[in-house]
């Protein structure tokens, strides 16, 4: 049986390798799986087995059925983390892996304590408030739990428990973004804003505009870097990207 389920998943993972790479992202034409690997690369690859394990692992967690975004959103912030953080070293997976699971404790809690789930989201206070009023502990801290128990790296871990933390952005800019334990956590926030500048919030925000984006805290501090970053751009092309192979995993999902 477990070989019959083995050659089920490589089947359907060179099915859904195909149709990523001949989505409008990528073009690439290919007619077999061996064309479609070499057009996207490791990298993709990476990420699409990342995205397999990921939503396997946790397809037994409730999605609300307001939230049909969840998984997109996710994608998208995995997708932006990895690009963000590539500007300033050579990225390992860590950072696409912490930005798709960074928000799955509230799948956790919709699934496990839902009477909790809907007080912090009816509650008339932020979101944050309701959740410290309500719980011994957050969301955040759920999903770096889980991300430790799935033996992640340290580096994901951390900046998934921290990418709520903001007073931990005084710390010193004059450490190196790969030594900083801090900058992965605030690149988590740097792209929980852009997405929700993008309308993909989960808790029916009024979008922030261009101006307040800049203005935020997250994104002030890591301008201190000195890098010229058009978050914008950036967050436009990974949010086309995002939607193709969200759309040709979810499609592939049902077929099978």
């Amino acid at each position: 049986m477990k070989a019959i389920d083995q050659a089920a998943r490589k089947s359907a993972f060179c099915v859904l390798a195909r149709s990523v790479a001949n989505s409008a992202a990528y073009n690439a034409r290919a007619t077999d799986i061996s064309e479609a690997l070499r057009f996207i690369g490791f990298k993709v690859v990476r990420e699409m087995v990342y995205n397999s394990g990921v939503l396997s692992s946790f397809q037994n967690l409730l999605v609300p059925q307001e939230w049909e975004i969840f998984w997109l959103r996710n994608i998208f912030i995995a997708r932006l983390s990895d690009r963000i953080s590539s500007a300033f070293f050579s990225t390992d997976g860590s950072e696409y892996l912490a930005g798709l699971i960074h928000d799955i404790g509230w799948l956790f809690l919709a699934t496990h304590f839902p009477d909790e789930f809907t007080f912090i989201l009816s509650s008339e206070k932020t979101i944050m408030e309701a959740e410290k009023e309500r719980l011994p502990f957050s969301h955040a801290n759920i999903a770096a739990a889980i991300a430790a128990r799935s033996a992640m790296p340290l580096k994901a871990v951390d900046g998934i428990a921290y990418h709520h933390k903001q007073m931990l952005m005084t710390q010193s800019t004059l450490i190196a973004p790969n030594q900083n334990p801090l900058f992965l956590g605030i690149i988590l926030a740097v792209c929980d804003r852009m997405a929700d500048g993008c309308q993909l919030d989960l808790f029916r925000k009024e979008a922030p505009t261009s101006a307040e984006l800049a203005e935020s805290p997250e994104i002030v501090w890591l301008k201190n870097y000195g890098k010229k970053l058009d978050l914008e751009e950036m967050a436009a092309e990974e949010l086309v990207k995002s939607e193709e192979i969200y759309t040709a995993f979810f499609a592939e999902e049902a077929r099978t």
